[in-house]
């Protein structure tokens, strides 16, 4: 059991209403848990040859998440991770919130 299976069974255990279980079931399709480690698929990943991978916001038919390199490369996450790991997340970008907060001086 993963802490996304143990999310679910807490939103259900605890009452959540319909839709916010909706939301948190919805918020973790866009998580994948490979090998112990949960992915972001949200996030930019680098593989070890420094190339970068998305998802495609598709899952194949046994579920998982396919992706795909900026060498237009196309595989499934798991199969990303077995061939090229250590996959590290690109550091997210900055919003222009957050770089008004930094020149203002207020909180983004």
């Amino acid at each position: 059991m993963t802490f996304l299976d143990d999310l679910a069974a807490a939103s259900v255990a605890l009452g959540l209403p319909v839709p916010d279980q909706q939301q948190l079931a919805a918020v973790m399709a866009e998580y994948e848990l490979v090998d112990g480690t949960v992915y972001d698929l949200a996030r930019t990943w680098r593989d070890q040859r420094d190339c970068l991978w998305w998802w495609t916001g598709v899952r194949d038919e046994q579920g998982r998440a396919v992706m795909v390199s900026s060498l237009g490369e196309e595989a499934p996450l798991v199969d990303v991770y077995l061939a090229l790991a250590p996959l590290l997340p690109e550091p997210a970008r900055l919003t222009a919130g957050a770089y008004r907060a930094a020149y203002l001086g207020g909180a983004a």
